[in-house]
């Protein structure tokens, strides 16, 4: 559970979290990639050219191409190829140039407005580096200590919603019923539920061994299920149809 995007202060998206984030990382590496291959057509298209502007060596030759491809990819190009096929090869990477330049601002835009309506964290892969509130002694304590993650650990869950209110922690993590019961209620409008289920734990009432109320609870419950009791309750109290 995080804070409503809107109520965080900063109205600027965390620049660098957008820069190594992975999309954007596979952008650059497929760029890089295209570079170096643009660079060497180039420049075995261009060393035999005496008007050429590629050196015959293939050092420095191919450092001045993949700066050539490099700043084409950017459309910043202050220099053409002379020989047919290198300006053949200009002309089909001046275009690829121009789609690069339009496919990267999109994804850069995208990403932006993804940060600033969700925040920065969306799942537990944001967590580390992050301050996450929880109960001390819990399942949830013992999850963030095995993944590297501070821990903020209160002794009751309300301290932990108030840690999160006062941005004392970044997020809090605990049970999912507890959760969506209080982003539902107490603390609609105030913070929402992001990410999934980290890991899957049971609740189970407990019994005296041999007790002759096992069976009629048990089959108390599964009436609740098909019958859509349960359902309509689980609506009702964590704002299913929402989270």
């Amino acid at each position: 559970m995080v804070r409503n995007a809107e109520s965080n202060d900063s109205a600027f998206p965390n620049i660098l979290q957008l820069f190594f984030s992975t999309s954007l990382l596979q952008v650059i590496g497929v760029a890089l990639v295209l570079i170096v291959v643009a660079a060497h057509i180039l420049w075995l298209s261009e060393r035999n050219h005496k008007d050429g502007m590629i050196p015959q060596s293939y050092f420095p030759g191919i450092f001045k191409a993949c700066w050539w491809s490099a700043a084409t990819l950017a459309t910043q190009a202050d220099e053409m190829p002379k020989g047919v096929l290198g300006r053949l090869v200009g002309i089909i990477w001046m275009f690829i140039g121009v789609l690069f330049a339009a496919y990267f601002t999109a994804s850069a835009t995208t990403s932006l407005t993804v940060q600033q309506l969700q925040g920065d964290i969306r799942s537990i892969d944001d967590l580390p580096g992050k301050v996450v509130a929880t109960t001390a002694g819990s399942t949830a304590a013992t999850y963030m200590r095995e993944h590297k993650i501070s821990v903020l650990e209160v002794n009751k869950i309300d301290q932990a919603y108030n840690a999160l209110q006062t941005k004392k922690a970044d997020a809090v993590v605990f049970d999912a019923p507890v959760l969506l019961f209080y982003a539902a209620n107490e603390g609609k409008g105030k913070v929402q539920i992001v990410g999934s289920i980290l890991r899957e734990e049971n609740y189970g009432i407990i019994l005296p061994n041999n007790s002759p109320y096992r069976k009629p609870i048990n089959q108390a419950l599964l009436n609740l299920k098909e019958n859509g009791t349960y359902q309509s309750l689980y609506d009702k109290w964590f704002d299913a149809e929402k989270s």
